[in-house]
This record gives C-alpha cells, structure tokens and sequence, in this order.
C-alpha cells in the first residue's frame, strides 16, 4: 500500500513541476513579446520625432505640413505592415500601393544613391561618411 502512494506522489510531484514549466515558458513567451513591442513602438515613437525635428527645424515643416506627413506614415502603416487576419498574428509583409519595401529601396538607390539593404537594414549614402561622435550632453568643456 505504501508503495502505490509512493508511485502517485512522485506522479503528481513530476506533473506539478511539468505545470509549472510550462507556465514559466508561456510568462516568459509573453515577457519577451512585450519587450519586443515596447521597443518597436520606442523606436517608431523615436524615428517620428527625430523626423519631424528635422522637418521643421531644416525645412521649416510647420503644423499643417508635419500633420499631413504623419498621415501619409499612418496610412502607410497600416496598409503595409498592419496586423495579420485575427489582430494577433505577426504582421505580413505586403505592398502600399503596390509597391513593396525592396521596389522602394530601389528607387531610392536610383533616384537618391541611397542603398538600403532590405534584409540587414544596413544603410549607405553614397559621397556621405557617417563618423561616430562621442556624446557632449551633460558634460562640461
């Protein structure tokens, strides 16, 4: 009798800790995907704004201009790079307009010598090097 007990406690023991693995690989599943979309959408957040300064500091965008160009992104993004079917699946890619990320690399590569790399995402501008500078904020010369 002893003996049976033993071999359904160690059962349950070996299922309990079979839960509880899989419950800490679906939390951490769903930690990593929160950190991937926190940082996608602090990314995006910081292109737009890093954009819309230049836009308006070098090329006097004001309002109306940054307003219209921020549309033009939106529509682009959700035509492009929206969700999939249900809202939960990755998003696929597609076109805008029909054309597709790699057809408008080309044209940028063509019309403007800057090649972006589609896969890498690696950039090169042709006539520009780019140099890394030690950063000056919060120090005092």
């Amino acid at each position: 009798m002893a003996k049976n007990k033993k071999k359904t406690s160690n059962a349950a023991a070996r299922n309990k800790a079979m839960l509880q693995e899989k419950l800490f690989k679906n939390a951490l599943g769903m930690d990593l995907q929160n950190a991937y979309n926190k940082g996608l959408g602090n990314g995006y957040g910081i292109a737009v704004l890093v954009m819309f300064w230049l836009l308006h500091t070098e090329h006097s965008f004001g309002k109306k201009r940054l307003a219209i160009f921020m549309r033009k992104i939106n529509d682009f993004c959700l035509e492009y790079i929206g969700p999939g079917e249900d809202g939960l699946q990755q998003p696929k890619e597609g076109e805008f307009s029909g054309i597709s990320l790699k057809d408008i690399a080309e044209q940028l590569a063509e019309e403007c010598g800057i090649y972006i790399d589609t896969d890498t995402w690696t950039m090169e501008v042709e006539g520009l090097t780019v140099e890394k500078k030690e950063p000056t904020h919060g120090q005092s010369e």
